[in-house]
C-alpha cells in the first residue's frame, strides 16, 4: 500500500466520523462544514488513487452505472 493509500484510508475514516457527528447534531453548521471540509479532503484521495493505480473515469462510470442499474432493479422488484 502506498502511502497515499494508507492517507486515503485515513482520510476515509474522518469522513465518517464527520457524517456521525452530522447526524447526532441534527445539522449544526459547524458539524456540516466539518462534513463539507471531510468529503473534499475524500474526493480529492480519490483523484489521487485514481493516478495512483492508473483507474480512469470512465471505469468507475461504468461500475457507477452497473451499481444503479442493479439498485434501481432491486427497487422495482
Amino acid at each position: 500500500m502506498t502511502g497515499q493509500s494508507l492517507i486515503a484510508c485515513e482520510e476515509a475514516g474522518e469522513l465518517i466520523r464527520a457524517i456521525s457527528k452530522a447526524k447526532r447534531q441534527s445539522g449544526d453548521s459547524a458539524s456540516v462544514q466539518n462534513l463539507i471540509s471531510e468529503m473534499a479532503d475524500v474526493l480529492i484521495m480519490m483523484e489521487q488513487l485514481k493516478s495512483i493505480y492508473a483507474i480512469m473515469d470512465s471505469e468507475i462510470d461504468d461500475e457507477i452505472n452497473y451499481k444503479l442499474a442493479r439498485q434501481l432493479g432491486r427497487i422495482q422488484a
